[in-house]
């Protein structure tokens, strides 16, 4: 009402700069433009740091996905950022839905779980500050809650950023239904880890140096021991 003494208001937007940060997507005419677009990640949009990927649905990999975009950036200013850096997109769009999420996150054991929530609580994934807790729930207490995932983070992009605290169990996010085997395989990999350590204090320590002390099942990289 207030713009249209001066003539007809096509549109109008009221923005909210203590919103949610939202979700960017961008398309560009070559797969060129879209790598060179990738090197834009860490940049500081009115004091957000974005962060940049190829879409997992884009199969010529010129799709992007931006993360942590600002709450008040319109498309058209999204655009104009990568037109400045010399990267002029085919197509932009900002999503006006939430840009966050919530995942679960297993490791084998208790101690590394409250290590991972007391280390990367407050940590940065996809340009966004992520919260770690311990689930009060958990039994073992090995299920760590992390809120504030931005939307569109895979569990193996997850999965990376834990497991620099240790060996991860088991992953689930909003858009996977979870990857790792579940608290099953976790559980029975400490059952095999005990049996083992019976029989060979049991045997004297026969198996100590073979299949079991440090091979296929010993931890250092086969199948049971981290490498899924």
């Amino acid at each position: 009402a207030l713009f249209q003494g001066c003539g007809l208001v096509k549109f109008a937007d009221v923005k909210d700069p203590n919103a949610a940060p939202r979700i960017g997507q961008v398309r560009f005419d070559t797969w060129e433009q879209a790598n060179a677009a990738l090197g834009l990640t860490g940049t500081i949009l009115d004091g957000h740091e974005i962060a940049i990927k190829v879409h997992a649905g884009s199969k010529d990999q010129t799709k992007l996905q931006v993360f942590n975009v600002p709450p008040s950036m319109a498309w058209q200013e999204l655009k104009d950022f990568f037109t400045q850096a010399g990267q002029t997109p085919a197509f932009c769009d900002v999503s006006s839905g939430s840009s966050t999420t919530t995942a679960e996150v297993r490791y084998e054991d208790a101690p590394t779980a409250q290590m991972a929530a007391n280390s990367l609580n407050g940590s940065i994934l996809g340009g966004a500050t992520i919260m770690v807790t311990l689930d009060m729930a958990s039994q073992d207490k090995t299920k760590l809650n992390v809120s504030n995932v931005p939307a569109g983070i895979e569990w193996q992009e997850l999965k990376d950023h834990f497991k620099q605290c240790g060996v991860v169990a088991f992953v689930k996010t909003a858009a996977s239904p979870g990857k790792g085997g579940g608290k099953g395989k976790g559980d029975t990999m400490q059952q095999m880890q005990a049996q083992m350590q019976f029989m060979m204090q049991a045997m004297g320590g026969a198996y100590g140096g073979g299949a079991y002390g440090g091979g296929a099942y010993g931890g250092g990289g086969g199948w049971y021991g981290g490498g899924w």
